[in-house]
């Protein structure tokens, strides 16, 4: 099951989390924390975050630490952590055209 952080909502979003699995993504670890929409105890799932990017793709953005993820996103950014091969199957099923890691989101767009 995915852990879950606090904070506001975004406007696209990504399927509900709804479970997670085994995987190792070698360059960036086991685990990934994924910006979330904003959600309440007891909520049974998330729903990730989806972002444009420039050149008009759509992205899961992704963070090898909760600390990258906070300083990244700002200490108010929900969140929701991932094993690898869970975010991938995601992304699949989902609208997402790319895994963006480590990315900093300028503080006005945050």
């Amino acid at each position: 099951m995915a852990e879950r952080g606090d904070s506001e909502e975004r406007e696209m979003v990504a399927p509900a989390v709804l479970d997670s699995a085994s995987g190792v993504d070698e360059e960036h670890g086991e685990l990934a924390y994924v910006p979330s929409k904003k959600f309440t105890r007891g909520d049974r799932e998330a729903v990730l975050e989806l972002r444009a990017t420039e050149d008009g793709q759509i992205a899961v953005l992704a963070y090898s630490s909760l600390a990258l993820l906070v300083e990244a996103c700002g200490e108010r950014q929900p969140w929701v952590s991932l094993r690898w091969a869970a975010l991938q199957e995601l992304q699949r099923r989902g609208d997402a055209d790319v895994i963006l890691w480590n990315v900093e989101i300028p503080k006005d767009l945050r």
